[in-house]
C-alpha cells in the first residue's frame, strides 16, 4: 500500500474521527448537564415546597405557643387540674375567653378546623369547637410521652369517620409546663386544604408533581394520577414501593430516587420535612430528558456524516495536489540511495514545493562535495595510521563506551574482543596505576579539559606490561556539554625505563645500590614531617669498626666486597618499612618506621649486631668484622632529621667508647 492510498485512508479517518470524538464529547456533555438540571430542578422543588411547608408548621406552633403561654390560659389550665370546681362562674367567663381566641383564630385560616386546649389527664376542657369540650384527645401514650419529655407532635394523616367526619386531617400539638411540670396540652386540627394549594401552584418541566406525605405514605395533597391515597397502594405496576420501604429515614432526610410505574421512568427528589415525620418528593418523568437527547442524537449524527464526506472530499483533492511533486521527489531518493549522487529533484514552479526543490538539489551538491572530501580524508587517515604506532581510541561519554583503532593488536600482541567497554572495566591496565587513570576520567567529565596521564597496559597475556601516555581531548555539543573524547595511547615503555634508570642511579649508591645520603635523607625529612605528634620511629646509624685496616690489609676490593655484604644483611633485617642508606664510606643509615615498643628497637638492634658477629672475610675467612650502632627514638631523640642524626650520631660514639661491636640507645 503506498503512501497515496494511505494518505486517503489517512484522510477519511482524520475527517471522520474528529467529527465523532466532538459528537460523543457534546453527547455527553449534554446528557450529564440535562441530568444535572434536571435533578437540581428536582431538588429545587422538594426543598422549595418542604421549606413552605416546614415554615406552616413553624407558624402553626407559634400561634400555639402564644396562645399557651397567655395568662388566662395558665389560670384556666391550672384551676381544672387541682380540681377547683367552686369558682364556676369564672371558670365559664374563662373558657367563653379562651373559645373566642381559639374561634378567631380558626376564622382567620381556612385550613384549621378547630384548636383545643387539653389538660394532663387528656380531657378537651376548651375548644374552638363546643362539641369537642369533655371528649377525651386522640393522643396515644407514645404522644403523652413525648409532651412529657417536652416534645411537639405533628401526627400522622388520620382518616376516621369519629374524627372530623372522616375528612384526611393531622394533628399539630405542644405540651404545656408550669415552672416546669406537665400541665396539659393545647393542639390544632388541620385539614388538607394547604397542602392541595400548595401542590397546585408548583410547575416545573411538562411531567414535574409534587407529592406531601405523612410516615406511612398516606399522600397529603398530589396531583399525580398513580399515587393519590397511599404509596403502598398503587393499582399499578412499579418499583416505588420497594424503593421507598429501602429508604432509612432516619439516617437520610433527604435525597435522590429512581423508579417506574406502569412502565414509565421517573426520577424523584424526597425530603424530609423537620419536626415531623412528613415527607414532600418531587417527581418528573425521564422523557423529558430522553426525547430531547435522542433528537439531538440523530441530527449530530447527520451532521458528522455531511462533515466527514466534505472535509474527506477535501482532503483528497489535497492529496493529489500535492502527491505529485511528492513521488518526484522520492524517484531521486531511490536513485541516490543505489548510488547516484549526481540525479536531481526537477520542479520548477515558484511554490514550496520549488523551494524544497532548490535546497534538496543544493543539499545533494554539498554532500557530493562532502563525499569526495571524505574520501580523501579516509585515505590520508589510513596512510598516517599505517606510519604510526600510536592507537587512536573514541570514547561516547554517555553511553562510556570506547573504541579503538585496528593497530591495537599490532601494538599489543593481543586481540581486544571486549571492544565496546572502557578501558576501567578491561583489567588491561597496571593495578597502580588504575586510580591514576579512573582520576583523570572523572576530571574530564568535571573539568570538560584537555587530560593526560602515564599509565602501564598489559602488553600480553604472559603479564607484562609497557609504560603508555594517554592523552584525551574532548568533543562538545551545541551546550558545551562533552559528548565524545578523542584519545591517543603512546609507547613511552623505552623512554619510562630510561628515566627509571636514570633516577635509580641519581637516588641509590653505586657500589650497595641502597639509597644513597641525599635520597635516604630526604625521604627520612618527608617522613617525619608528615609523622602526627603519636608517631613513634627509630634512626640506626651503623658503623663498620675499623673498617680502615681491612682495606688497608686485605685491599678495597675486599672492603668493597664487605660493604655490599652488610648492606645485604641490613635489607635483610629490615624490611620494606625501613629507609636504609649509605651515609658515608663505612657507615650506613636506617629509618625504622612506625614502631610498637622498644624491645622491637633493640630486638633488631641485637639481629644487626648478630649478623655482625657472624661476618668474616679475608683468604682463610678468619678476618672478623664488627659494627658500632647508635640509635635515637622519635620524638623523643628530635622533631626533625637534623636533631635525630645528632641524638643517634652521639649514641653512636658511645657504643664505640663501650668497646665496640654492640649498640646504644641515645636517652635525650
Amino acid at each position: 500500500m503506498n503512501i497515496k492510498v494511505k494518505s486517503i485512508i489517512f484522510a477519511v479517518f482524520l475527517a471522520t474521527i474528529p467529527v465523532l470524538i466532538t459528537m460523543n464529547i457534546y453527547i455527553t456533555k449534554f446528557s450529564e448537564r440535562s441530568i444535572e438540571l434536571i435533578k437540581e430542578n428536582v431538588i429545587i422543588a422538594a426543598k422549595d415546597q418542604s421549606t413552605h411547608l416546614e415554615d406552616f408548621f413553624d407558624q402553626r406552633l407559634i400561634n400555639l405557643n402564644v396562645i399557651s403561654n397567655m395568662p388566662i390560659t395558665h389560670d384556666f389550665l391550672d384551676d381544672f387540674n387541682n380540681n377547683i370546681l367552686d369558682k364556676s362562674e369564672e371558670m365559664k367567663f374563662r373558657r367563653k375567653i379562651i373559645f373566642d381566641i381559639l374561634n378567631l383564630r380558626q376564622q382567620e385560616q381556612a385550613y384549621l378546623v378547630k384548636t383545643s386546649l387539653i389538660s394532663k389527664d387528656n380531657t378537651i376542657i376548651a375548644s374552638s369547637d363546643g362539641n369537642s369540650v369533655g371528649n377525651k384527645a386522640v393522643f396515644d401514650k407514645n404522644d403523652i410521652i413525648k409532651f412529657n419529655n417536652k416534645e411537639i407532635v405533628i401526627t400522622d394523616i388520620i382518616e376516621n369517620e369519629k374524627f372530623n367526619n372522616g375528612e384526611k386531617s393531622a394533628i399539630i400539638a405542644i405540651p404545656i409546663f408550669f415552672e416546669d411540670e406537665y400541665q396539659g396540652i393545647i393542639e390544632s386540627v388541620i385539614n388538607m386544604q394547604y397542602f392541595e394549594k400548595v401542590v397546585n401552584e408548583v410547575h416545573f418541566f411538562n411531567t414535574g408533581e409534587i407529592i406531601v406525605m405523612d410516615s406511612r405514605g398516606t399522600v397529603a395533597a398530589t396531583i399525580s394520577d398513580y399515587l393519590n391515597e397511599n404509596i403502598y397502594n398503587i393499582d399499578k405496576p412499579n418499583t416505588l414501593e420497594e424503593e421507598w420501604r429501602n429508604i432509612d429515614f432516619k439516617n437520610n432526610s433527604s435525597g435522590l430516587i429512581e423508579y417506574s410505574i406502569d412502565e414509565i421512568e421517573k426520577i424523584g427528589y424526597f425530603y424530609k420535612i423537620p419536626n415531623s415525620n412528613w415527607v414532600v418528593l418531587s417527581v418528573v418523568e425521564w422523557s423529558e430528558f430522553k426525547d430531547p437527547l435522542n433528537e439531538s442524537i440523530n441530527i449530530m449524527f447527520f451532521m458528522s456524516i455531511i462533515i466527514s464526506a466534505v472535509v474527506s472530499i477535501t482532503y483528497i483533492l489535497i492529496i493529489n495536489f500535492f502527491s505529485k511533486p511528492i513521488y518526484g521527489l522520492l524517484n531521486s531518493i531511490r536513485e541516490i540511495k543505489k548510488g547516484n549522487y549526481k540525479s536531481r529533484f526537477i520542479y520548477n514552479i515558484k511554490d514550496e514545493f520549488g523551494e524544497i526543490s532548490q535546497a534538496f538539489n543544493e543539499l545533494m551538491d554539498e554532500i557530493l562535495k562532502n563525499k569526495m572530501q571524505l574520501k580523501l580524508s579516509e585515505e590520508s587517515y589510513r596512510v598516517i595510521m599505517e606510519q604510526t604506532d600510536d592507537i587512536i581510541f573514541q570514547w561516547d561519554i554517555n553511553s562510556d563506551i570506547i573504541s579503538y583503532s585496528d593497530n591495537w593488536n599490532h601494538k599489543f600482541n593481543y586481540k581486544l574482543n571486549s571492544q565496546g567497554k572502557d578501558l576501567r572495566t578491561l583489567n588491561i591496565i597496571y593495578e597502580e596505576d588504575r586510580e591514576k587513570f579512573n582520576s583523570i576520567i572523572a576530571e574530564i567529565k568535571n573539568t570538560n579539559e584537555y587530560r593526560e596521564c602515564e599509565v602501564r597496559l598489559r602488553k600480553n597475556y604472559n603479564g607484562e606490561y609497557i609504560w603508555c601516555k594517554v592523552r584525551i581531548n574532548l568533543i562538545l555539543d551545541d551546550n558545551n556539554k562533552p559528548i565524545k573524547a578523542i584519545g591517543l595511547i603512546t609507547d613511552i615503555d623505552n623512554e619510562k625505563r630510561e628515566n627509571e634508570k636514570l633516577i635509580f642511579k641519581a637516588e641509590r649508591d653505586s657500589l650497595t645500590e641502597i639509597y644513597n645520603k641525599i635520597t635516604a635523607q630526604n625521604m627520612i625529612e618527608e617522613y617525619i614531617n608528615k609523622s602526627k605528634k603519636d608517631d613513634r620511629h627509630a634512626l640506626f646509624i651503623i658503623d663498620i669498626d675499623d673498617f680502615k685496616s681491612i682495606n688497608d690489609n686485605l685491599g678495597h676490593l675486599t672492603g668493597d666486597s664487605v660493604l655490599k655484604d652488610i648492606s645485604i644483611k641490613i635489607t635483610e633485617i629490615f624490611n620494606e618499612n625501613s629507609i636504609i642508606g649509605r651515609i658515608g664510606g663505612d657507615e650506613f643509615i636506617v629509618f625504622l618506621k612506625s614502631i610498637q615498643s622498644d624491645e622491637f628497637v633493640c630486638e633488631k638492634a641485637n639481629e644487626l649486631v648478630s649478623g655482625f658477629r657472624e661476618n668474616y672475610t679475608g683468604e682463610d675467612g678468619v678476618y672478623k668484622v664488627s659494627g658500632s650502632i647508635g640509635i635515637a627514638m622519635y620524638p623523643k631523640g628530635g622533631l626533625n632529621f637534623e636533631q635525630l642524626f645528632l641524638s643517634a650520631d652521639k649514641a653512636l660514639y658511645f657504643a664505640k667508647k663501650q668497646g665496640k661491636d654492640t649498640y646504644y640507645i641515645s636517652n635525650v
